[in-house]
């Protein structure tokens, strides 16, 4: 072994604060998942047991006792550690809950509630209109005014973020709702989003004369005056940068400074996902270090000014101390965020272990930062930018004998090494990506071909020259705010180039492809792959275990895509997406049909892109056969166009009805684009997928069906002895039709338009008697659906009730003999139902 390689395998030997992490996070996920259930009884035991084994293998002696007091501590201190990580994540959610117990009271009665809080971070704009963070304090009713605590998230309309400030008072009538996310597989986990920024509620004005400012303070029991001065620097940095910079550029600069993306379209920071530089939005290391290096440089200068303070003082060691703080500091303005917290403690660890003269390994350091956010709050370890960030470091760490051994190049007519630097920011950038690869099409189902390209260019320019513009800007700002104000208009400009590029990148149709969720085993593979690799010019077994992974993911991968394509049963998904209607069928032979996609009636929230297209990867799809649309109402199609941008589509099938709607519009243009056949159905007819009888029953011949929801196409799904029926919104007139057409018995029905009274007629359900009726209904809707009376005559049918606001999706499974019924919310739960 060389002196580099001996001196790299020092630097990446797992310390005992590494080691331990890993038992410690393992509690964290069983407790968070539920899996295995553990009650409070056997957590103490496995920690008792593992506590005997700590002390045994400490206390026994004698050579022949070796391997107990070399293993048994540590099994131990693992039993020990999955005990604490487990009770960590269940007492943090405990007390948050408790914390917030009266908000959650008021969110589930109806009604608008009038609330004094305190505003305690920086305003941030939204939606036409404005976003805070309020800690709240009272509760005012007619029969008095009651003591409540908690965090609201409150958006209000008509308000501009500069019109708020931290530290104000505010009272406000709002609609309240408990942070709730979609229970679909894939959707994005809001619930633990803001339960790590302590938030169960979130709260909405949608009038400015339903909002007062009643006072201010700077400091109170939620907001101390350390965060009050951070905040109140944050919101004045973003006023800065709001009246220096417009567009793009500002919220790029906003992005890049404070890690807020407010300021940025849903487009653009698509775009930037595309580009595969959406990293730069999140401060992270290079942000942290620049900040340190350059507080620490000033700092240098200024005290080797004074001839005084340099002959009594170590210098190097002072500014180091500043740049420490100055460190904190910037993590504050950027909010704490978790990439923000590990940058800065991996700083603050090396700086300590330079002022106290005490080496430290960069595992060592990483393991220290991850200790402080989970100890701080253990979900952080179920964020994005936790475990992008962490990885993207631990492999980039792993991976520095391979940066080290680039060889050193003679200087030839007076050129510096500057391709050896090349060389080595684009091993840096590849093993980055490829480490944070795993999780970016886990979360994001999505994988970046640019991206080595695009960080190329784009890194060294926002490092080297647009970062430290926008933080010198910020040092300036108290003191030369009009200077501030031009140093960042010249950043502007730069910006200005940088969103061209960007939006010209990620135009490329080949920039970003999107790809099926991969499986746990899939990732841990990769890892295991990766790891090896690394550790190939240390170990010989290395590249035996690297090649055996990496053969056994190709192997599960292989697996998967055969088992979709040998797939002999029929699935029907009938999605949680909120007050609408999706059913997504898996046939035979890996065959895939949706059948509506959703949609709210809020402009900001895609529904078909952010529950249905990742449901679809989630099952492990990268093609739809059949999109079929009941009818053109929102609630039905808005999430349509979506899927035909993001998936190779066969055929649109719809009915007669054509559509003002801009969905409709979107759609149409979507399929036109994408060369997707549009198929309309006017009259009846039948189509075989496999084995599966698709039967298309359209309004053709019932005269009294009028209206877009009586003419929704209704499609029938037959299979072996069983038969699924899928609906629309269609009414008790168009039911009429159905049974003088002949419509049999089902066996699993997806009730007519949400459970509405207008629809389900006795004559329907009797005659229909589905032994599985599913309710496809938005969680606390207005229209206040299903009606009771419909699910009265269902029940009295005899009918297995399920309901997609109480019990999730909801997914049936057929092989054409049995049928299988299980919930989102009750996965134990599976029932045999016999023909």
């Amino acid at each position: 072994m060389t002196c580099r390689e001996g001196c790299h395998a020092q630097q990446v030997s797992p310390s005992p604060l590494a080691l331990l992490l890993f038992p410690f996070g393992l509690g964290i996920a069983a407790a968070h998942t539920r899996y295995p259930e553990l009650s409070g009884c056997f957590l103490c035991i496995i920690g008792a047991f593992g506590s005997g084994l700590l002390l045994f293998g400490v206390c026994s002696k004698g050579a022949s006792k070796r391997i107990l007091r070399v293993f048994l501590p540590w099994i131990g201190a693992a039993l020990v550690l999955f005990a604490m990580g487990f009770w960590h994540l269940d007492l943090s959610c405990r007390s948050m809950e408790d914390r917030s117990q009266d908000l959650l009271g008021l969110a589930n009665a109806p009604g608008k509630h009038i609330i004094t809080g305190q505003v305690i971070r920086a305003p941030l704009p939204a939606n036409d209109g404005v976003r805070l963070l309020v800690a709240a304090y009272e509760s005012h009713t007619p029969s008095g005014d009651l003591s409540v605590s908690g965090i609201i998230s409150l958006s209000v309309l008509g308000i501009r973020a500069r019109d708020v400030s931290p530290g104000d008072w505010i009272r406000f009538a709002a609609s309240l709702r408990p942070v709730r996310n979609f229970k679909t597989p894939g959707a994005f986990d809001q619930e633990n989003w803001w339960a790590i920024r302590g938030v169960m509620v979130k709260g909405f004005v949608n009038h400015p004369l339903r909002f007062s400012q009643v006072g201010h303070s700077q400091s109170s029991s939620d907001m101390s005056l350390p965060r009050y001065w951070l905040e109140s620097g944050r919101r004045a940095i973003m006023l800065g940068i709001d009246r220096s910079l417009e567009g793009s550029a500002r919220g790029i600069a906003m992005a890049l400074l404070l890690g807020e993306r407010a300021w940025l379209s849903n487009n653009f920071k698509e775009a930037f996902a595309r580009a595969g530089i959406g990293h730069l939005l999140a401060v992270s290391g290079i942000h942290m270090a620049l900040a340190a290096l350059l507080i620490g440089g000033l700092a240098r200068a200024l005290l080797l000014w004074s001839e005084w303070i340099t002959l009594r003082f170590p210098v190097k060691k002072l500014a180091t101390s500043l740049a420490l703080i100055g460190a904190v500091t910037y993590a504050g303005l950027a909010g704490f965020s978790p990439s923000a917290v590990r940058a800065m403690v991996m700083i603050l660890a090396f700086g300590t272990a330079f002022l106290i003269d005490r080496p430290q390994t960069p595992l060592n350091s990483l393991a220290l930062a991850a200790w402080a956010l989970l100890i701080f709050n253990p979900l952080y370890l179920f964020g994005i930018s936790f475990q992008l960030s962490f990885t993207a470091v631990f492999f980039l760490i792993i991976f520095s004998l391979y940066l080290r051994s680039v060889p050193k190049e003679k200087k030839q007519d007076g050129q510096k090494t500057f391709w050896i630097y090349i060389r080595g920011f684009i091993l840096v950038t590849l093993i980055a990506t490829l480490a944070t690869t795993p999780f970016v099409a886990w979360h994001f189902q999505r994988v970046c071909f640019v991206g080595l390209l695009t960080n190329l260019l784009v890194v060294p320019m926002t490092s080297f020259v647009i970062l430290p513009g926008l933080l010198c800007g910020t040092i300036l700002l108290p003191f030369f705010p009009e200077l501030t104000s031009g140093l960042w208009q010249g950043v502007g400009r730069l910006l200005d180039y940088l969103v061209i590029f960007i939006n010209f990148v990620s135009a490329w149709s080949w920039s970003a492809v999107w790809v099926p969720r991969p499986s746990v085993l899939q990732v841990s593979l990769f890892y295991l792959f990766m790891g090896s690799l690394a550790l190939m010019k240390q170990w010989k077994i290395s590249r035996a275990l690297a090649v055996m992974f990496f053969a056994l993911l190709l192997s599960a991968s292989a697996y998967r895509e055969w088992g979709l394509s040998h797939q002999e049963s029929l699935k029907l998904h009938v999605l949680d997406i909120g007050q609408g209607t999706s059913q997504v069928v898996e046939l035979p032979e890996g065959k895939l049909m949706v059948m509506d996609g959703g949609g709210l009636r809020s402009p900001y929230f895609d529904v078909g892109a952010r529950i249905v297209a990742p449901f679809i990867r989630h099952l492990g799809y990268r093609k739809i056969d059949v999109i079929v649309l009941s009818h053109p109402e929102q609630d039905h199609m808005g999430g349509l166009a979506a899927l035909v941008r993001q998936f190779p589509v066969g055929e649109l099938w719809t009915n007669e009805d054509i559509s003002e709607n801009l969905s409709w519009k979107q759609l149409l243009e979507a399929c036109a684009q994408r060369g997707v056949r549009h198929r309309v159905w006017r009259k009846g007819g039948t189509e075989y997928m496999g084995d599966v009888m698709v039967k298309v029953w359209p309004s053709t011949g019932c005269e009294g069906a009028r209206g877009k929801n009586g003419r929704s196409l209704v499609v029938e799904l037959d299979y072996g002895k069983r038969s699924i029926l899928l609906t629309g919104d269609i009414g008790r007139t168009r039911e009429q039709c159905l049974l003088k057409q002949g419509i049999g018995p089902m066996d699993v029905l997806v009730v007519p338009h949400h459970g509405s009274k207008t629809s389900s007629s006795s004559e329907f359900v009797g005659q229909v008697q589905p032994e599985i009726a599913i309710v496809p209904v938005g969680w606390r809707n207005s229209l206040k659906l299903p009606n009771p009376q419909v699910l009265g005559r269902y029940r009295n049918a005899g009918s297995n009730l399920l309901r997609t606001d109480l019990d999730g999706t909801v997914y049936v499974e057929t092989n054409g003999d049995e049928i299988s019924v299980d919930t989102y919310l009750s996965q134990v739960e599976r029932l045999a139902v016999s023909h």
